[in-house]
């Protein structure tokens, strides 16, 4: 592909993105208002950051409820556009976009071309991600800023730069600052930059690591700081031990339980209680949780926490497209076994698995892989055809996989009934 082709299918394919999702923001009947109970949350804080140079919910009481960037975000859009939902959503349709691109530059770098277009087209049309642009949530920029830390990542092994090195270590931090989903990545990330990174001394790869480690920690500092002042120790944010406990409880069946629920039906409330401290409460509440279970309820409530969370429903019906990206990953993660430059999307996919287990499983915990996914069904989509040369072998598990997908979404409501009771036999 030369290089002029190259910009000009980019170019053609990131408009063709944002074309959907700006068409997809523009029918909904949401567009000019928020529904969702995070999308209001998000929204009162940036309200208040914007109006009062506050975070906070409520007016004079300072919060680390959820990290700031996203709040940030959108305080910075209503500064200059005023209280505008759609100015939002559209800023996020062209990050939603730029995903793409990020995307094929990061399949190219571990890849090939091939395989980087083919996750190029696929993940332009994908209905997730389309879907959360509209919304007034992290999602969009948390897998924008992931991404592009990814991207910058590969960038300072393939050229040694130290702004690359730099660069990848701030976009880290800022992803942290966004959810901090991904503030525990950093021991994965130092384990794959030992391993892959190419033709470097061990003292140049531990250089590396210094220097993208003190540049994700310099960006998370201010925020550390202004805490500290506030809660007089270090709290990163006040919501791990909400959400931990909200994932392991009496309730428990892989999803998050709304706590109040919980503090309804035994009888008490905490919230009375200082943020920090009835955070640090819930974390205590969800050791307890585990503790008290035998290592086979726990071992249910993890399958449970990862078929929630590659769940191909929701509650619409059976997600064809999923399913059949689905299929086609699992393809490309097997072929994909001797690969060496796999290893960094396989630390993602256990990492983001892990924090399943550790928490919770659902559809919008899994909007960050689809990206790695995607490529790894390009994988399986081309290299299953390049591999063999009876080419009625693809061509059937090709055929298999629509098939086996189609007959899904037609049986849907049959095929989710059988899945609730596989779930249900989980939790006995």
């Amino acid at each position: 592909m030369r290089l002029t082709s190259e910009k000009s299918i980019l170019l053609l394919i990131f408009f063709f993105a944002l074309l959907l999702r700006v068409t997809s923001i523009l029918n909904w009947e949401g567009k000019n208002s928020v529904g969702i109970s995070d999308e209001e949350y998000y929204d009162t804080l940036a309200l208040n950051l914007s109006n009062y140079y506050q975070f906070s919910y409520y007016k004079g009481k300072p919060t680390a409820g959820i990290t700031p960037l996203y709040p940030i975000f959108l305080s910075i859009l209503y500064s200059i556009f005023g209280h505008n939902y759609l100015v939002v959503r559209f800023t996020q349709a062209i990050l939603g976009s730029l995903i793409c691109i990020i995307t094929y530059f990061i399949a190219k770098l571990l890849f090939n071309k091939k395989i980087a277009l083919a996750s190029l087209i696929i993940i332009a049309i994908c209905p997730t991600l389309i879907e959360y642009s509209r919304y007034l949530m992290a999602e969009t920029l948390f897998v924008f800023l992931f991404t592009l830390s990814i991207f910058y990542l590969l960038k300072a092994d393939r050229e040694k730069l130290l702004k690359n090195k730099m660069i990848a270590g701030i976009l880290m931090g800022l992803t942290s600052l966004t959810k901090p989903v991904v503030v525990l990545f950093l021991p994965l990330l130092i384990l794959w930059l030992l391993i892959f990174l190419k033709n470097s001394y061990f003292k140049e790869k531990l250089k590396t690591q210094l220097i993208i480690t003190s540049f994700f920690f310099l960006t998370l500092t201010p925020w550390i700081i202004r805490n500290f002042v506030i809660y007089h120790k270090f709290v990163f944010t006040t919501n791990i031990g909400y959400t931990f406990y909200g994932a392991n409880n009496i309730l428990s069946k892989g999803g998050f339980i709304d706590i109040r629920k919980l503090e309804n039906l035994q009888g008490n409330s905490s919230q009375e209680l200082a943020e920090s401290e009835r955070d640090k409460l819930y974390f205590k509440k969800g050791l307890d949780f585990i503790k008290e279970q035998p290592l086979y309820m726990l071992v249910k409530l993890s399958v449970r926490k990862i078929l929630y969370l590659f769940s191909p429903f929701n509650s619409e019906g059976y997600m064809i497209f999923f399913g059949i990206i689905f299929s086609f990953s699992v393809i490309g993660i097997f072929l994909s076994l001797k690969k060496k430059e796999s290893l960094l999307l396989y630390f993602i996919i256990f990492y983001f698995l892990l924090i399943t287990v550790i928490f919770y499983g659902n559809i919008r915990l899994r909007v960050p892989l689809l990206p790695y996914l995607i490529i790894f069904a390009s994988i399986g989509i081309i290299d299953l055809y390049r591999r063999f040369t009876p080419k009625f072998i693809p061509i059937s598990i090709y055929v298999s996989i629509l098939i086996v997908n189609l007959s899904s979404y037609y049986y849907s409501e049959t095929i989710e009934e059988y899945l609730k009771e596989v779930l249900n036999f989980l939790t006995k």
